[in-house]
């Protein structure tokens, strides 16, 4: 009890001393940037390069993760913590009236626990013991792959209609931006992503191949 209590006391500080430094940070007037899929995301716009005609961008987003959930038996580790992170290399073309995009995701896992799976009934001591397992009972693991391959054709008048095919992120509710701030952020806040969306602020992120009109 006595533990728990000094664990508690811990994170209490360690909470008050990241709300002071927020309280530090000057105010920022950014608004939310438009990646190359089109989509609202938070943050400010990534620097693009130019590479010939594509505009070449690179984000790199990690969240570390700190477990200590589980009172352990014997020599094994409840208390650790891991980094998830991932990096997005997007490569974006435009020919005319077309639009063409690639993206290349790399998500990888650094420093996961190898002691903090325990005997029946305990089991897994946290998701990093989960994760050690599905890499293989690696500590540090990495995947490639295609997060978005698009082309998108712009027609109408002003090109204001789009015929978009391919691999995508898309997020519901988000076609059409309320002139009203107050519906806007209101659409934005409560109703966008309720059946779709790319779900930004976890871990995994879903892609959906679709053609939107």
């Amino acid at each position: 009890m006595k533990r728990r209590t000094q664990q508690y006391r811990a994170a209490a500080s360690l909470l008050a001393c990241f709300l002071s430094f927020m309280a530090t940070l000057p105010a920022s007037d950014e608004k939310p940037a438009v990646d190359n899929g089109g989509l609202t995301t938070a943050g400010g716009a990534p620097d693009t390069i130019k590479l010939g005609d594509v505009d070449f961008t690179a984000t790199l987003r990690a969240r570390e993760y700190v477990w200590n959930w589980f009172e352990a038996t014997g020599t094994y580790n409840n208390q650790y913590a891991y980094s998830g992170d991932l990096l997005r290399l997007n490569f974006a073309d435009k020919r005319g009236a077309l639009d063409l995009d690639a993206e290349i995701a790399v998500p990888f896992l650094l420093g996961l626990p190898n002691t903090a799976t325990a005997p029946a009934p305990q089991g897994a001591l946290g998701l990093g013991s989960n994760y050690f397992a599905a890499n293989s009972n690696r500590q540090y693991g990495a995947m490639a792959f295609a997060k978005q391959l698009y082309a998108r054709y712009h027609f109408g008048p002003k090109e204001a209609q789009s015929l978009q095919a391919g691999r995508f992120e898309f997020t519901d509710a988000s076609e059409l931006t309320p002139k009203s701030a107050t519906l806007a952020a209101l659409k934005r806040d409560r109703i966008s992503q309720r059946l779709i969306g790319d779900l930004w602020i976890l871990g995994r992120r879903p892609q959906f191949r679709r053609t939107p009109l």
